[in-house]
């Protein structure tokens, strides 16, 4: 449950979460869709005081989509650790809005950085919208602070060879979807890792993830039904960097997300609350 703080504009925190069960993997660690689900819910409490947030929105008819997002860890807490979530708006660039986050246990101790991409859409279509539909002399709060140093990488499209067949298939079902009327993003992730372990198995048994970046590439609804393919780009063993690409089972030629997963062995994490 998130400690709803009162803060002035624009602040960019702190939020803080408790991990729980169900939050976690068979080795206790905490699952990257609730981490995912953590940055959601930091990101509408710091876009709420801000000015930009979920409420004003709905009142101009606008709605916040994700586009993008580079996740990079450097451990991962257990549970019922606490998680403390920072972010901030760093501007707009074209149609654009860039969101920064850091992690951190309850000592302080970081633990990793998330940088993310978004739209300002039409709530009834989802088309995007230029800054310049927002009401005249409207400002909001950023910082120029980077969480991480580079841009956000485009991911290129996975070349699907002969014979390659799909590792996991998906249906988009009611419990997927959100206030948008589309599958949430922390779904994507759960999903990606699914395919990911359905490809590899044992082959990263005994890792944990240090990079996660998704494309958002195509809105999926209920009923959808996805098909997952899987590639290891970088040998390294145990993990290695693996590419995931989903798409609709009508038109495969369709691609509704791609996403990279950098593991690395898990034996070296340090937990700094149990110290």
């Amino acid at each position: 449950m998130i400690d709803e703080p009162i803060l002035s504009a624009g602040h960019p925190g702190p939020y803080g979460f408790t991990i729980r069960g169900t939050d976690t993997d068979l080795e206790d660690r905490l699952h990257l869709f609730a981490l995912l689900s953590y940055m959601q819910e930091a990101a509408f409490f710091n876009a709420e005081a801000g000015g930009l947030g979920t409420t004003f929105l709905d009142g101009q008819g606008l709605c916040w989509i994700l586009i993008r997002i580079a996740v990079r860890l450097d451990w991962l807490p257990h549970w019922g650790d606490r998680v403390i979530v920072n972010t901030w708006n760093r501007g707009c660039r074209r149609l654009t809005w860039i969101r920064d986050f850091t992690f951190s246990d309850r000592q302080g101790n970081g633990f990793g950085v998330a940088s993310s991409e978004w739209i300002i859409a039409d709530k009834s279509n989802h088309r995007p919208q230029k800054p310049d539909i927002l009401p005249a002399g409207f400002s909001i709060a950023q910082f120029d602070e980077r969480a991480i140093p580079e841009e956000i990488r485009r991911l290129p499209r996975l070349e699907i060879r002969p014979g390659d067949k799909p590792v996991l298939t998906q249906f988009a079902d009611f419990s997927d979807i959100d206030r948008n009327g589309h599958v949430n993003n922390t779904r994507y992730a759960a999903w990606c890792m699914n395919a990911l372990h359905a490809f590899a198995g044992g082959r990263v048994a005994g890792c944990r993830v240090s990079e996660l970046d998704i494309h958002f590439v195509s809105e999926v609804r209920q009923g959808d039904k996805l098909v997952f393919y899987c590639q290891q780009i970088e040998d390294q063993i145990p993990g290695g960097l693996y590419r995931v690409e989903s798409r609709r089972e009508s038109t495969e030629d369709q691609v509704v997300f791609r996403a990279d997963v950098r593991l690395i062995p898990a034996r070296g994490d340090l937990n700094f609350e149990q110290l």
